[in-house]
């Protein structure tokens, strides 16, 4: 587990056309940023984008999601 952490996202083509997408992934990237070194080495966190994501603040809610799910994977990790 010496690789570090990974991040993808998969945003749907039913968010709109390239500019709204781009939009979207740009807004989550964003979201992720100061979260993202919390990820445990060898993590992978994929967020998708569906449709009404595009025009939501969906900063806060991803935000309040990473937080759980990096509090969740590093007990797992101390359980090892």
């Amino acid at each position: 587990m010496n690789q570090p952490a990974r991040a993808g996202l998969i945003i749907s083509k039913s968010v709109g056309g390239a500019v709204k997408r781009n939009r979207l992934a740009r807004k989550i990237r964003h979201a992720i940023f100061n979260q993202y070194s919390e990820i445990p080495n060898g993590g992978l966190l994929v967020i998708r984008g569906l449709n009404k994501s595009a025009d939501s603040q969906c900063a806060n809610e991803i935000s309040k999601i990473i937080s759980h799910l990096v509090m969740k994977a590093n007990s797992r990790v101390g359980q090892k």
